[in-house]
């Protein structure tokens, strides 16, 4: 199936590029132009049948997507129930292999691993928090290092809270990542190399107190040249330069809602509403084939009994949001709802946005094959 968007379909989010950035006071404002970027969108669907003896997962939330030397594209997934990662072969619709991680011991990986990247056909870099571990194809730990404010990095993908990843320099051999200091989030950067901390920059200090219930922590992503953050209730983003540290600050209309989020300081269970209720804006990601941001939003439920939160929580919409380079929105793409894992379910490849068929709305009968709906994005 193939889906046309041109600046003609975009009258619901007109205002868009003309927004109002009037949360970024004393930070450069930017008001958005019209897009003369168009698209066009490819749905394909995938199916892996897996071994059953490594119980794979309906759906994964820590993933590294990348292009194997032989130009298959490959996904590495943490697998927190058997404590393994699993390679899974993208282009060839197949299981390939799984590499099992020890919580002791030499090779021992004790925290719960919140990020994990491939970087070589026999590397990864594994983070848990306590460390970042060097891991081989066998699972063995070659090497480990402490990075300073490991504790409190905001790693992880967490749809009640917050999105960030680490950033892997290959060039550079650093990594950067997000970290909670009081009311201030600070970007650290850590050389392998060296085993030294290069530096660490303040890159928000509007921390919201808790005033939105989970959404404490924003959503980071990380390139060579900016920082790209927002808070989940928040539908606009600021962009800070890694060069001189100038910030913009952008918003935008949008059908999603989310123009005055509302406040909740309640209990668990009123903070646990006030996120379904509301829509979610999740993190920025960069994709070099068409060339354009993408962000994955949720939409707030349409169940108003709170009897049953888990319908509350599966039965809501889940959109793709595209801008162009300079942040300027081209479209807001609405999924089906009730089929995707809304818990971060998803994931983006260079040219597009997959995300995990697991659904309690829906469920996967076929335990072991793994469905995902693949979201192309091509520039016209």
């Amino acid at each position: 199936m193939s889906l046309k968007v041109s600046a003609s379909c975009n009258a619901l989010i007109l205002a868009a590029f003309i927004a109002a950035i009037s949360s970024c006071s004393g930070k450069e404002k930017s008001s958005g132009d019209i897009s003369t970027y168009q698209v066009s969108v490819e749905v394909d669907s995938l199916a892996i049948e897996c071994p059953a003896e490594y119980r794979v997962l309906p759906s994964y939330t820590e993933v590294d997507c990348y292009t194997a030397e032989n130009g298959n594209v490959m996904l590495a997934t943490y697998n927190y129930k058997s404590n393994s990662i699993e390679l899974l072969n993208l282009t060839d619709k197949r299981y390939a292999r799984n590499i099992g991680l020890a919580t002791d011991g030499p090779d021992g990986i004790p925290g719960s691993i919140t990020w994990i990247q491939q970087i070589g056909c026999d590397s990864l870099l594994v983070f848990d928090r306590l460390k970042l571990y060097l891991v081989d194809s066998l699972g063995h730990v070659k090497n480990s290092y402490v990075l300073p404010g490991g504790a409190n990095a905001l790693t992880g993908r967490n749809a009640r809270s917050n999105v960030a990843c680490l950033y892997y320099d290959k060039t550079a051999g650093t990594v950067a990542y997000p970290v909670a200091d009081g009311g201030k989030i600070l970007l650290k950067e850590y050389s392998l190399a060296e085993g030294v901390e290069k530096s660490s920059v303040e890159i928000c200090d509007d921390d919201p107190g808790g005033r939105y219930g989970f959404y404490r922590y924003p959503n980071v992503s990380v390139t060579d040249s900016v920082v790209i953050y927002n808070y989940a209730f928040d539908r606009g983003v600021k962009v800070m330069s890694r060069i001189d540290g100038s910030v913009r600050c952008y918003d935008y209309d949008s059908h999603i809602g989310g123009a005055n989020p509302v406040e909740c300081t309640g209990d668990p269970e009123e903070m646990t509403w006030h996120g379904f209720e509301n829509p979610a804006y999740f993190d920025f990601t960069y994709l070099e084939g068409p060339g354009v941001y993408v962000q994955v939003a949720l939409g707030a439920t349409t169940v108003g009994d709170r009897s049953d939160m888990k319908v509350a929580a599966m039965s809501r919409p889940v959109f793709i949001r595209v801008f162009d380079p300079d942040f300027n929105m081209i479209d807001e793409i609405e999924l089906a709802a009730g089929r995707f894992n809304p818990f971060c379910g998803w994931f983006t490849t260079d040219d597009g946005v997959m995300l995990f068929n697991d659904n309690a709305l829906s469920p996967n009968d076929t335990e072991d094959t793994i469905r995902l709906s693949y979201y192309r994005l091509k520039a016209d």
